[in-house]
This record gives structure tokens, sequence and C-alpha cells, in this order.
């Protein structure tokens, strides 16, 4: 069994895996994110988790992704500063929670003066430093680049939608694939020419194609692993 369930919605979106038991629930428990049985991850909310179509989900949703990009700042002694977009996540909202939806560096950050800015407690010493502590809090380019100057986070606003990044791919994938077997009239939108949708799915698919791969990849052998861009 794949340890996951489809469950058929209104709508694309509101299509969704329901976690069972089998291959994919026991990945998670070994990835260290177990989950309980009977969670069902709608499209939409799977969508809204993807570092890679952040962008195109805003453009064909307004905005609405839960990923933060964040910038960093680090010069030699002195104290790394994380900037994020503000655009993209106001840590100045009166609705907005920054250290509950950003657990792995609310320890670490205190609300800058700066423009939508977070100062860390970590001085650079050198730029190998940075890096560790970029990458022990914060998901990087899957795009290899000497010096990764943006980070990724994905807002934790609920506890049973807080999965490892290649998961947000293989949920994705499963109620697309099953959606096209079992209720396929749900696609009928997308075949569209102007339908934003169907703009959106094509891009995930492409995305998946290139980069879930490379997530797993990299998870089985426990080290980042890049492609080398075409000559």
């Amino acid at each position: 069994m794949h340890g996951l369930k489809f469950k058929s919605g209104p709508d694309l979106l509101n299509s969704g895996a329901e976690l069972t038991r089998g291959t994919f629930t026991d990945y998670l428990d070994a990835a260290g994110y177990p989950q309980s049985f009977g969670n069902v991850v709608h499209l939409h909310e799977a969508l809204a988790r993807i570092i890679e179509i952040r962008w195109d989900y805003a453009q064909a949703y307004g905005g609405n992704s839960l990923v933060v990009p964040i910038d960093v700042e680090a010069y030699r002694g002195e104290q790394v500063v994380l900037r994020i977009p503000k655009s993209a996540y106001d840590l100045s909202s009166a609705t907005t929670n920054w250290s509950s939806e950003l657990p792995s560096i609310s320890g670490c950050c205190t609300l800058g003066s700066g423009e939508n800015a977070l100062e860390t407690t970590f001085t650079v010493s050198n730029m190998e430093d940075v890096s560790s502590f970029c990458s022990s809090r914060m998901q990087r380019d899957l795009l290899w680049r000497e010096f990764a100057a943006r980070w990724y986070l994905v807002r934790q606003t609920d506890p049973n939608l807080v999965l490892p990044r290649p998961a947000y791919y293989f949920v994705t994938l499963f109620i697309l694939g099953s959606i096209v077997r079992y209720e396929p009239e749900l696609m009928l939108d997308t075949v569209d020419p102007n339908s934003l949708t169907g703009w959106l799915i094509k891009r995930v698919v492409q995305v998946a194609e290139r980069f879930f791969p490379q997530l797993m990849l990299s998870w089985l052998l426990g080290e980042d692993l890049y492609f080398k861009p075409a000559a």
C-alpha cells in the first residue's frame, strides 16, 4: 500500500489525499515527521507549500503561498540579518505571528529595526559558518550557487501539514494522478487556454519532474545534491 487514499472534493484544488498506513507514511516516520492516520492534505494546501512554485502560486491565487523567501545579509564581524520581502510576509502585521509560524529561526532572531527584517544572534566569522547557520534552519535553493543569498521557509500554520519538503510534491502528484484516473471531469477547467489553474498545473508538473528526484536523492544520500547544468 502506498500510504495515501484519494479523497474527491467539489473541485480540483479541494480534492485531497488521506494518510493511511503504507509506504508514504513509513517515509514520513523515517524522515522524522510522524503523522496521524486519517489526516487529509488537500491539493491547494500542498501547492501553497512547494517552494519552487511560490511565484506561480501567488500569480494564480493572489499571493496566498505559504513560502517565505528570506534574503541573508552577512558581513564579517557583524550579526547576520534576515530580510523578508514585505509583499510575501509582513512581519509587523497584526495577523502575523512569525515566531510560531517560523519556529526554526524564532529562537535565534528578534524583530529588527530595519524594514521587515529579523536580527540574529549569530556573528559572522567566515562564509562557511554562515552557510552552516542557514542550512540548519532554512531551506536552500535547489539550483547550484557558490553562496546562496536567498533561502526559504514554509509557514507552519497547521501542525498536521508540516511535512518534509519532497512530501508536498508526492502528495500533489498523487492527487493529480488520482483525479486523472477517477475524476477526470475535475480537470475540465484546466483545458481552457485562459485557465490560470491549467497554467499552474502545467508548471507544477514541470518543476516536479525537475526537482522531486533531486530532493529524494538528497534525502537518500543524506547530503545536498545538485544537478550539473547543461553546457
